[in-house]
Protein backbone atom coordinates (compact mmCIF):
# COMPACT_ATOMS: atom_id res chain seq x y z
CA UNK A 1 0.00 0.00 0.00
CA UNK A 2 1.43 3.38 -1.07
CA UNK A 3 0.32 6.37 1.01
CA UNK A 4 0.04 10.00 -0.09
CA UNK A 5 -1.99 13.02 0.95
CA UNK A 6 -4.06 13.22 -2.25
CA UNK A 7 -4.84 10.91 -5.17
CA UNK A 8 -5.95 12.69 -8.36
CA UNK A 9 -7.68 10.51 -10.94
CA UNK A 10 -7.19 12.06 -14.38
CA UNK A 11 -4.13 13.88 -15.68
CA UNK A 12 -5.76 16.12 -18.28
CA UNK A 13 -5.86 19.91 -18.33
CA UNK A 14 -7.67 20.08 -14.97
CA UNK A 15 -6.20 17.14 -13.08
CA UNK A 16 -2.59 18.04 -13.90
CA UNK A 17 -3.12 21.64 -12.75
CA UNK A 18 -4.59 20.32 -9.49
CA UNK A 19 -1.52 18.12 -9.01
CA UNK A 20 0.86 21.06 -9.48
CA UNK A 21 -1.13 23.32 -7.14
CA UNK A 22 -1.47 20.78 -4.34
CA UNK A 23 2.18 19.78 -4.63
CA UNK A 24 3.30 23.40 -4.35
CA UNK A 25 1.05 23.74 -1.30
CA UNK A 26 3.18 21.10 0.42
CA UNK A 27 1.12 17.95 -0.16
CA UNK A 28 2.26 14.58 -1.47
CA UNK A 29 0.25 13.76 -4.60
CA UNK A 30 -0.40 10.57 -6.58
CA UNK A 31 -1.61 11.26 -10.13
CA UNK A 32 -3.42 8.40 -11.90
CA UNK A 33 -3.89 8.69 -15.68
CA UNK A 34 -5.51 6.20 -18.07
CA UNK A 35 -3.41 7.26 -21.08
CA UNK A 36 0.34 7.11 -21.44
CA UNK A 37 2.34 10.33 -21.51
CA UNK A 38 3.23 9.62 -25.16
CA UNK A 39 -0.46 9.43 -26.05
CA UNK A 40 -1.38 12.60 -24.13
CA UNK A 41 1.38 14.56 -25.86
CA UNK A 42 0.75 13.15 -29.34
CA UNK A 43 -0.39 16.03 -31.64
CA UNK A 44 -3.10 13.77 -33.14
CA UNK A 45 -4.57 13.05 -29.68
CA UNK A 46 -6.20 16.47 -29.38
CA UNK A 47 -5.64 19.10 -32.07
CA UNK A 48 -8.15 21.57 -30.65
CA UNK A 49 -7.50 24.97 -29.11
CA UNK A 50 -8.62 26.39 -25.78
CA UNK A 51 -9.71 29.92 -24.92
CA UNK A 52 -7.85 30.70 -21.69
CA UNK A 53 -9.57 33.66 -20.06
CA UNK A 54 -7.59 36.29 -18.17
CA UNK A 55 -8.66 34.85 -14.82
CA UNK A 56 -7.19 31.46 -15.78
CA UNK A 57 -4.01 33.21 -16.91
CA UNK A 58 -3.74 34.57 -13.35
CA UNK A 59 -4.04 31.01 -12.00
CA UNK A 60 -1.24 29.76 -14.27
CA UNK A 61 0.83 32.80 -13.30
CA UNK A 62 0.42 32.11 -9.59
CA UNK A 63 1.62 28.52 -10.03
CA UNK A 64 4.65 29.49 -12.12
CA UNK A 65 3.36 27.92 -15.34
CA UNK A 66 2.42 30.94 -17.45
CA UNK A 67 6.04 31.80 -18.33
CA UNK A 68 6.20 28.48 -20.22
CA UNK A 69 3.06 29.36 -22.18
CA UNK A 70 3.40 33.11 -22.76
CA UNK A 71 5.21 32.94 -26.10
CA UNK A 72 2.80 30.30 -27.42
CA UNK A 73 -0.37 32.23 -26.49
CA UNK A 74 -2.34 34.39 -28.93
CA UNK A 75 -4.05 37.30 -27.11
CA UNK A 76 -7.77 38.04 -27.34
CA UNK A 77 -7.89 41.82 -27.22
CA UNK A 78 -11.54 42.33 -28.12
CA UNK A 79 -14.72 40.25 -28.24
CA UNK A 80 -17.47 41.08 -30.73
CA UNK A 81 -20.97 39.64 -30.28
CA UNK A 82 -23.74 39.99 -32.85
CA UNK A 83 -26.85 38.31 -34.20
CA UNK A 84 -27.44 37.75 -37.91
CA UNK A 85 -29.83 40.38 -39.38
CA UNK A 86 -29.62 42.53 -36.25
CA UNK A 87 -28.57 46.22 -36.40
CA UNK A 88 -27.09 45.96 -32.91
CA UNK A 89 -23.91 44.34 -31.65
CA UNK A 90 -21.69 44.40 -28.57
CA UNK A 91 -17.99 45.22 -28.67
CA UNK A 92 -15.97 44.31 -25.58
CA UNK A 93 -12.76 46.33 -25.92
CA UNK A 94 -10.02 45.18 -23.54
CA UNK A 95 -8.69 48.74 -23.16
CA UNK A 96 -11.83 49.63 -21.18
CA UNK A 97 -10.55 47.33 -18.41
CA UNK A 98 -6.84 48.11 -18.67
CA UNK A 99 -3.83 47.04 -20.71
CA UNK A 100 -4.25 43.26 -20.34
CA UNK A 101 -5.94 41.12 -23.01
CA UNK A 102 -9.33 39.60 -22.21
CA UNK A 103 -7.84 36.17 -22.67
CA UNK A 104 -5.61 34.00 -24.85
CA UNK A 105 -5.91 31.17 -27.34
CA UNK A 106 -3.61 28.18 -26.87
CA UNK A 107 -3.24 24.80 -28.55
CA UNK A 108 -4.35 22.03 -26.21
CA UNK A 109 -1.08 20.26 -27.01
CA UNK A 110 0.94 23.25 -25.75
CA UNK A 111 -1.16 23.34 -22.56
CA UNK A 112 -0.62 19.62 -21.97
CA UNK A 113 3.11 19.93 -22.57
CA UNK A 114 3.43 22.81 -20.10
CA UNK A 115 1.33 21.11 -17.42
CA UNK A 116 2.99 17.71 -17.74
CA UNK A 117 6.40 19.35 -17.77
CA UNK A 118 5.52 21.08 -14.49
CA UNK A 119 4.15 17.84 -13.00
CA UNK A 120 7.32 15.92 -13.83
CA UNK A 121 9.56 18.56 -12.25
CA UNK A 122 7.93 18.17 -8.82
CA UNK A 123 9.31 15.40 -6.61
CA UNK A 124 6.16 15.38 -4.50
CA UNK A 125 4.05 14.05 -7.42
CA UNK A 126 4.10 10.34 -8.26
CA UNK A 127 2.63 9.47 -11.67
CA UNK A 128 0.80 6.18 -12.32
CA UNK A 129 0.23 5.84 -16.08
CA UNK A 130 -1.24 4.27 -18.14
CA UNK A 131 -3.51 2.68 -15.52
CA UNK A 132 -7.12 2.94 -14.39
CA UNK A 133 -8.84 2.73 -11.02
CA UNK A 134 -10.59 -0.60 -10.48
CA UNK A 135 -11.95 -0.11 -6.98
CA UNK A 136 -12.33 2.55 -4.28
CA UNK A 137 -13.03 1.66 -0.66
CA UNK A 138 -12.63 3.21 2.77
CA UNK A 139 -10.87 2.40 6.00
CA UNK A 140 -10.62 4.61 9.07
CA UNK A 141 -9.05 7.92 8.04
CA UNK A 142 -8.25 6.90 4.46
CA UNK A 143 -9.67 6.26 0.99
CA UNK A 144 -8.02 3.32 -0.75
CA UNK A 145 -7.75 2.56 -4.45
CA UNK A 146 -6.84 -0.52 -6.46
CA UNK A 147 -5.24 0.24 -9.84
CA UNK A 148 -5.39 -1.93 -12.96
CA UNK A 149 -1.72 -2.89 -12.59
CA UNK A 150 -2.33 -4.20 -9.06
CA UNK A 151 -0.94 -1.15 -7.23
CA UNK A 152 -2.84 -0.11 -4.09
CA UNK A 153 -2.92 3.55 -3.09
CA UNK A 154 -4.21 5.25 0.07
CA UNK A 155 -4.86 8.95 0.70
CA UNK A 156 -6.78 11.37 2.86
CA UNK A 157 -8.47 12.82 -0.23
CA UNK A 158 -9.35 11.57 -3.74
CA UNK A 159 -10.10 14.02 -6.57
CA UNK A 160 -12.05 12.88 -9.63
CA UNK A 161 -10.90 14.74 -12.76
CA UNK A 162 -11.34 12.20 -15.57
CA UNK A 163 -13.92 14.12 -17.62
CA UNK A 164 -17.67 14.09 -18.10
CA UNK A 165 -17.92 10.26 -18.16
CA UNK A 166 -15.97 10.05 -14.88
CA UNK A 167 -15.61 6.35 -13.93
CA UNK A 168 -14.80 7.20 -10.29
CA UNK A 169 -17.96 9.32 -10.01
CA UNK A 170 -20.03 6.42 -11.31
CA UNK A 171 -18.14 3.97 -9.09
CA UNK A 172 -19.15 6.00 -6.04
CA UNK A 173 -22.76 6.27 -7.17
CA UNK A 174 -22.91 10.05 -7.62
CA UNK A 175 -25.87 10.87 -9.86
CA UNK A 176 -25.92 13.63 -12.46
CA UNK A 177 -28.52 15.86 -14.03
CA UNK A 178 -28.08 15.98 -17.80
CA UNK A 179 -29.96 17.62 -20.66
CA UNK A 180 -29.49 17.49 -24.41
CA UNK A 181 -29.34 20.65 -26.56
CA UNK A 182 -29.95 18.66 -29.77
CA UNK A 183 -26.98 20.45 -31.27
CA UNK A 184 -23.61 19.31 -32.62
CA UNK A 185 -20.44 21.38 -32.25
CA UNK A 186 -17.87 21.27 -35.04
CA UNK A 187 -14.38 22.37 -33.99
CA UNK A 188 -11.66 23.17 -36.53
CA UNK A 189 -8.85 25.49 -37.55
CA UNK A 190 -9.47 27.63 -40.63
CA UNK A 191 -7.38 29.88 -42.86
CA UNK A 192 -8.77 33.21 -44.11
CA UNK A 193 -7.79 36.14 -46.35
CA UNK A 194 -7.94 38.94 -43.78
CA UNK A 195 -6.09 39.07 -40.42
CA UNK A 196 -8.06 38.33 -37.24
CA UNK A 197 -6.53 41.35 -35.41
CA UNK A 198 -6.76 39.42 -32.12
CA UNK A 199 -10.57 39.65 -32.09
CA UNK A 200 -12.85 36.83 -30.91
CA UNK A 201 -16.32 36.69 -32.43
CA UNK A 202 -19.57 35.14 -31.21
CA UNK A 203 -22.16 35.14 -33.99
CA UNK A 204 -25.70 34.06 -33.13
CA UNK A 205 -27.67 32.43 -35.92
CA UNK A 206 -31.06 30.67 -36.05
CA UNK A 207 -29.49 27.18 -36.10
CA UNK A 208 -26.88 27.89 -33.41
CA UNK A 209 -23.88 30.08 -32.52
CA UNK A 210 -20.58 30.30 -34.39
CA UNK A 211 -17.41 31.37 -32.54
CA UNK A 212 -14.19 32.54 -34.21
CA UNK A 213 -11.09 32.49 -31.97
CA UNK A 214 -7.89 34.31 -33.06
CA UNK A 215 -4.81 32.15 -33.66
CA UNK A 216 -1.30 33.34 -34.55
CA UNK A 217 -0.48 33.51 -38.26
CA UNK A 218 1.13 30.36 -39.63
CA UNK A 219 4.91 30.76 -39.02
CA UNK A 220 5.80 29.03 -42.31
CA UNK A 221 3.29 30.45 -44.81
CA UNK A 222 2.13 33.59 -42.99
CA UNK A 223 -1.49 32.50 -43.50
CA UNK A 224 -4.09 34.10 -41.23
CA UNK A 225 -5.67 31.49 -38.94
CA UNK A 226 -8.57 31.18 -36.50
CA UNK A 227 -10.12 28.39 -34.48
CA UNK A 228 -13.86 27.93 -34.83
CA UNK A 229 -16.56 26.33 -32.71
CA UNK A 230 -19.70 25.96 -34.86
CA UNK A 231 -22.73 24.77 -32.89
CA UNK A 232 -25.66 23.69 -35.03
CA UNK A 233 -29.12 22.36 -34.36
CA UNK A 234 -29.69 18.81 -35.49
CA UNK A 235 -32.37 20.27 -37.77
CA UNK A 236 -29.53 21.76 -39.85
CA UNK A 237 -28.83 19.58 -42.87
CA UNK A 238 -26.14 18.87 -43.63
CA UNK A 239 -24.12 19.69 -40.51
CA UNK A 240 -20.76 21.45 -40.90
CA UNK A 241 -19.03 18.23 -39.90
CA UNK A 242 -20.70 16.41 -42.82
CA UNK A 243 -19.66 18.83 -45.60
CA UNK A 244 -16.70 18.06 -47.81
CA UNK A 245 -13.70 20.36 -47.40
CA UNK A 246 -14.50 22.65 -50.33
CA UNK A 247 -18.18 23.00 -49.45
CA UNK A 248 -17.27 23.62 -45.78
CA UNK A 249 -15.13 26.61 -46.80
CA UNK A 250 -17.79 27.98 -49.14
CA UNK A 251 -20.62 27.76 -46.57
CA UNK A 252 -18.46 29.22 -43.80
CA UNK A 253 -17.39 32.14 -46.03
CA UNK A 254 -21.04 32.93 -46.78
CA UNK A 255 -22.02 32.58 -43.12
CA UNK A 256 -19.18 34.73 -41.76
CA UNK A 257 -18.28 37.40 -44.36
CA UNK A 258 -15.77 39.44 -42.31
CA UNK A 259 -12.55 37.58 -43.17
CA UNK A 260 -12.89 37.11 -46.93
CA UNK A 261 -12.40 33.62 -48.35
CA UNK A 262 -12.18 30.92 -45.67
CA UNK A 263 -10.93 27.37 -46.03
CA UNK A 264 -10.42 24.42 -43.72
CA UNK A 265 -6.93 23.55 -42.62
CA UNK A 266 -6.38 20.26 -40.82
CA UNK A 267 -8.83 18.00 -39.06
CA UNK A 268 -12.39 18.60 -37.84
CA UNK A 269 -13.77 17.37 -34.51
CA UNK A 270 -17.48 17.12 -33.78
CA UNK A 271 -19.40 16.21 -30.67
CA UNK A 272 -23.02 16.37 -29.45
CA UNK A 273 -23.78 19.20 -27.04
CA UNK A 274 -25.16 18.27 -23.66
CA UNK A 275 -25.05 19.97 -20.28
CA UNK A 276 -24.39 18.05 -17.09
CA UNK A 277 -24.14 18.86 -13.41
CA UNK A 278 -23.35 16.30 -10.71
CA UNK A 279 -26.00 16.25 -7.98
CA UNK A 280 -23.18 16.50 -5.45
CA UNK A 281 -19.58 17.63 -5.87
CA UNK A 282 -18.24 15.73 -2.87
CA UNK A 283 -18.60 12.37 -1.13
CA UNK A 284 -16.59 10.55 1.56
CA UNK A 285 -13.00 11.77 1.10
CA UNK A 286 -13.80 12.56 -2.52
CA UNK A 287 -14.23 15.75 -4.59
CA UNK A 288 -15.18 16.28 -8.24
CA UNK A 289 -13.59 18.96 -10.43
CA UNK A 290 -13.86 20.01 -14.07
CA UNK A 291 -16.03 18.09 -16.52
CA UNK A 292 -16.41 15.31 -13.95
CA UNK A 293 -18.53 17.76 -11.93
CA UNK A 294 -20.15 19.88 -14.63
CA UNK A 295 -20.23 20.37 -18.38
CA UNK A 296 -21.77 23.47 -19.98
CA UNK A 297 -22.68 24.69 -23.46
CA UNK A 298 -19.65 26.30 -25.21
CA UNK A 299 -21.70 29.41 -26.00
CA UNK A 300 -19.95 31.59 -23.40
CA UNK A 301 -16.49 30.20 -24.01
CA UNK A 302 -16.02 29.07 -20.41
CA UNK A 303 -15.10 25.43 -21.05
CA UNK A 304 -12.07 24.23 -19.14
CA UNK A 305 -11.77 27.60 -17.38
CA UNK A 306 -14.54 26.45 -15.03
CA UNK A 307 -12.53 23.36 -14.15
CA UNK A 308 -9.52 25.50 -13.32
CA UNK A 309 -11.75 27.61 -11.09
CA UNK A 310 -12.79 24.41 -9.29
CA UNK A 311 -9.13 23.61 -8.71
CA UNK A 312 -8.37 27.04 -7.25
CA UNK A 313 -11.36 26.87 -4.91
CA UNK A 314 -10.47 23.36 -3.73
CA UNK A 315 -6.77 24.22 -3.45
CA UNK A 316 -7.51 27.21 -1.23
CA UNK A 317 -9.70 25.20 1.13
CA UNK A 318 -7.44 22.11 1.27
CA UNK A 319 -4.16 24.01 1.66
CA UNK A 320 -5.58 26.07 4.55
CA UNK A 321 -6.77 22.88 6.27
CA UNK A 322 -3.36 21.28 5.70
CA UNK A 323 -1.52 24.24 7.26
CA UNK A 324 -3.80 24.06 10.30
CA UNK A 325 -3.12 20.33 10.71
CA UNK A 326 -6.73 19.39 9.90
CA UNK A 327 -7.90 16.28 8.05
CA UNK A 328 -8.01 17.49 4.42
CA UNK A 329 -10.54 14.81 3.41
CA UNK A 330 -12.99 15.37 6.24
CA UNK A 331 -16.59 16.36 5.63
CA UNK A 332 -15.92 19.61 7.51
CA UNK A 333 -13.38 20.59 4.85
CA UNK A 334 -15.17 19.21 1.79
CA UNK A 335 -18.52 20.79 2.67
CA UNK A 336 -16.88 24.21 2.26
CA UNK A 337 -15.94 23.30 -1.32
CA UNK A 338 -19.39 21.83 -2.01
CA UNK A 339 -21.16 24.98 -0.83
CA UNK A 340 -18.92 27.56 -2.51
CA UNK A 341 -18.41 25.84 -5.85
CA UNK A 342 -21.97 24.60 -6.32
CA UNK A 343 -23.21 28.18 -5.91
CA UNK A 344 -20.62 29.45 -8.40
CA UNK A 345 -21.27 26.78 -11.01
CA UNK A 346 -25.06 26.94 -10.67
CA UNK A 347 -25.01 30.58 -11.78
CA UNK A 348 -22.79 29.88 -14.79
CA UNK A 349 -24.80 26.84 -15.91
CA UNK A 350 -28.04 28.83 -15.66
CA UNK A 351 -26.51 31.71 -17.63
CA UNK A 352 -25.16 29.59 -20.51
CA UNK A 353 -28.34 27.53 -20.66
CA UNK A 354 -30.50 30.65 -20.70
CA UNK A 355 -28.46 32.37 -23.42
CA UNK A 356 -28.65 29.30 -25.66
CA UNK A 357 -32.42 29.00 -25.23
CA UNK A 358 -32.92 32.75 -25.80
CA UNK A 359 -31.10 32.69 -29.15
CA UNK A 360 -32.23 29.25 -30.34
CA UNK A 361 -35.64 30.68 -31.11
CA UNK A 362 -37.09 32.32 -34.23
CA UNK A 363 -39.74 34.32 -32.35
CA UNK A 364 -40.00 37.89 -33.67
CA UNK A 365 -40.79 39.10 -30.15
CA UNK A 366 -37.64 37.51 -28.72
CA UNK A 367 -35.62 38.88 -31.64
CA UNK A 368 -36.73 42.38 -30.61
CA UNK A 369 -35.91 41.71 -26.97
CA UNK A 370 -32.46 40.41 -27.90
CA UNK A 371 -31.79 43.49 -30.02
CA UNK A 372 -32.80 45.78 -27.19
CA UNK A 373 -30.53 43.81 -24.88
CA UNK A 374 -27.55 44.27 -27.21
CA UNK A 375 -28.15 48.02 -27.28
CA UNK A 376 -28.51 48.27 -23.50
CA UNK A 377 -25.37 46.23 -22.72
CA UNK A 378 -23.26 48.08 -25.29
CA UNK A 379 -24.24 51.54 -24.03
CA UNK A 380 -24.51 51.19 -20.24
CA UNK A 381 -20.96 51.04 -18.90
CA UNK A 382 -21.56 49.34 -15.51
CA UNK A 383 -23.50 46.57 -17.25
CA UNK A 384 -20.87 46.26 -19.97
CA UNK A 385 -18.08 46.05 -17.36
CA UNK A 386 -20.00 43.31 -15.53
CA UNK A 387 -20.22 41.15 -18.65
CA UNK A 388 -16.59 41.86 -19.52
CA UNK A 389 -15.50 40.65 -16.07
CA UNK A 390 -17.52 37.47 -16.54
CA UNK A 391 -15.96 36.89 -19.98
CA UNK A 392 -12.48 37.50 -18.55
CA UNK A 393 -13.13 35.08 -15.70
CA UNK A 394 -12.12 37.63 -13.10
CA UNK A 395 -12.69 36.00 -9.74
CA UNK A 396 -11.35 36.85 -6.31
CA UNK A 397 -9.87 33.35 -5.87
CA UNK A 398 -7.89 33.27 -9.14
CA UNK A 399 -4.61 34.20 -7.49
CA UNK A 400 -3.40 31.10 -5.70
CA UNK A 401 -1.75 31.81 -2.37
CA UNK A 402 0.88 29.21 -1.52
CA UNK A 403 2.61 30.89 1.40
Amino acid sequence: MIFSDVVIIGGGLVGSLAAVGLSKAGLQVSLVEAFSEEKLLDPSFDGRTTAVNFGSKQIFDSLGIWDILAEKASPINDIKVYEVDSPWSINFDHSLMGKDPMGYILDNLKLRQALWGSVKQLNSIDIYSPVTVQKIWYETGFAKLLLSDGTELAAKLVIGAEGKKSPSREMLGIAVKEWDYHQTATVATVEHEKPNEHIAWEAFMPKGPLAFLPLPDCPKSGAHLSGIVWSQSHESSPLASELDEQEFGRVLTETFPFYGQIKLTGKRWSYPLKAMVAKQFTSDRYALVGDSAHHVHPIAGQGVNLGWRDVVQLLGIVSRAHKLGLDIGSQTVLKQFEYKQRRDIKGIVSFTDGINKLFANNSGLLFGIRNAGFGVVNNIKPLKFYFMKQAMGLHKNNKVLLS
